[in-house]
């Protein structure tokens, strides 16, 4: 049986994602539920993991309220594929911190021992690991001395441990990111210690011979994410260049003074295709009609000193 620790820095960038379902926790839960991996998670963890679950929620809701805000002020709030972005965006973030909580339901959980508390005090009062580069280390030190504590009173040789904060936990001279002598002098347990989830997974596979099953169940397909959310304000019966006057007759351009690029990959005729991409000053677009009605023109080099832009015809 593996036992892993996992510290809240690693929880909020690898296993909560906002762009799709977490690879990293489609191959957690793969370890918990069919391989016996059992979670570590002392107290400290679980205050921080709670405290960050409030701030997911409300960073969310705040978000989609200042998007529907935008939307409503340029008359888009009732377009069927923003509103499913909308709702397809919460469902990930919330489906995510749900299936998390579920495998915490199976987590060995730790109280913070009087005796943690004291080895705590006296490695932050001798400037020891993990207290040798910022002072407010007090949960980190929590977390780790509480799995110590708990694997050596269950004759628990070793565990797992993934965590961002290497300057805090291990050796500055280690190449292999081994724990910090601080840390580990005089202690029964080994920590197998890993920076990244990914390399911590990597490492499982190859050892048990795991392959980890990245079901699409949990992923957000590209025809349905809010990324590719077609926005259509013109009729595209019309030749290209109605079309392009439709756009700038809307009510987008007489409310906004530009169009960040996210919009502009969203709009009809732009959007012709599932492949649109922005990359700085190039926008991309399989629309060979949009295409060849903007060719013959040439962009004259702007002139900061006037408020005027010119777009000259292309010169063979």
């Amino acid at each position: 049986m593996l036992h892993l620790l996992i510290d809240t820095s690693t929880i909020k960038s690898d296993l909560i994602s906002k762009k799709k379902f977490s690879t990293s926790l489609i191959r957690l839960e793969e370890l918990v539920k069919n391989y016996g991996v059992k979670i570590l998670f002392p107290q400290s963890l679980q205050k921080e993991w709670e405290d960050h679950k409030e701030k997911e929620y409300k960073a969310l809701q705040k978000k989609l309220n200042q998007d529907k805000d935008l939307l409503n002020k340029i008359n888009l709030p009732n377009f069927p594929a923003v509103k499913n972005g909308f709702e397809k965006y919460e469902k990930l973030m919330i489906s995510q911190i749900d299936k998390f909580d579920e495998l915490l339901d199976s987590a060995i959980k730790i109280e913070i021992s009087d005796q943690v508390k004291v080895k705590t005090s006296d490695h932050q009062y001798n400037d020891l690991a993990p207290f040798k580069h910022k002072k407010n280390s007090v949960k980190d030190a929590f977390t780790i001395f509480s799995a110590m504590d708990f694997c050596e009173l269950n004759d628990i040789h070793d565990f797992f441990m993934v965590s961002g904060d290497v300057n805090d936990f291990t050796n500055q001279d280690s190449q292999n990111l081994k724990i910090h002598d601080d840390i580990s002098n005089g202690r029964s347990v080994e920590i197998n210690f890993y920076e990244n989830i990914r390399d911590f997974f990597d490492e499982v596979e190859r050892e048990f011979d795991i392959e980890f099953d990245t079901d699409p169940k949990y992923q957000v397909s590209s025809s349905d994410s809010s990324e590719s959310a077609d926005i259509i304000l013109t009729d595209q019966n019309q030749p290209i260049n109605q079309q392009l006057t439709q756009i700038a007759q809307s009510e987008l351009f007489k409310t906004l003074n530009f169009i960040p690029h996210h919009i502009i990959l969203k709009i009809v005729p732009f959007k012709s295709s599932d492949r649109t991409l922005f990359r700085k000053f190039n926008l991309e677009t399989q629309n060979q009609e949009l295409f060849d009605f903007f060719s013959p023109l040439g962009i004259k080099e702007w002139d900061s000193s006037k408020t005027d832009f010119k777009v000259n015809p292309k010169k063979d």
